[in-house]
């Protein structure tokens, strides 16, 4: 017998993480995605983390958890959130998602480099040791040409 969750909407997109030890500079990351060719607009937002770890790795109560959403000239943008997961770790994910709906293949084709470039240049120009490492997966499309998985 199998028993399926109803009202659970897949996520669908772009998503890429990578631990490094180098805490955000709010204003060098904003810096680096304005001069990331392809993006139009950089919005920053902070939160303080509410939720509480019980095991494993992942973000501490009590920390910042940094989102920058920047704009591609798409109807989808990508979001770099930084997220302390303590111990000098922090979790950098670059990530283009929607719940329910997939994003259609001309819109992964066109954003993928631009976040990839938008990572490296994070990286350039902050010290912060991401974008080679940052692996990129894909659900409902695919991230290269080249990757026959859907």
């Amino acid at each position: 017998m199998s028993t399926g969750l109803s009202g659970c909407d897949p996520v669908y997109g772009i998503y890429a993480r990578q631990i490094a030890p180098e805490p955000p500079d709010e204003d060098c990351i904003a810096a680096a995605l304005r001069k990331t060719p392809g993006v139009t607009e950089v919005q920053i937002k902070t939160i303080t983390n509410e939720g509480w770890l019980l095991v494993g790795e992942g973000p501490r109560h009590g920390s910042q958890i940094h989102y920058f959403t920047y704009k591609v000239g798409r109807t989808y943008a990508p979001t770099l959130m930084v997220e302390d997961f303590g111990d000098g770790k922090f979790e950098y994910s670059d990530t283009m998602l929607r719940m329910g709906e997939k994003i259609p293949q001309p819109d992964i084709d066109y954003t993928l480099p631009i976040m990839r470039d938008a990572e490296r240049r994070v990286a350039q120009l902050c010290g912060i040791q991401i974008g080679a490492g940052m692996v990129h997966r894909c659900t409902g499309a695919r991230c290269d040409p080249e990757d026959p998985s859907r």
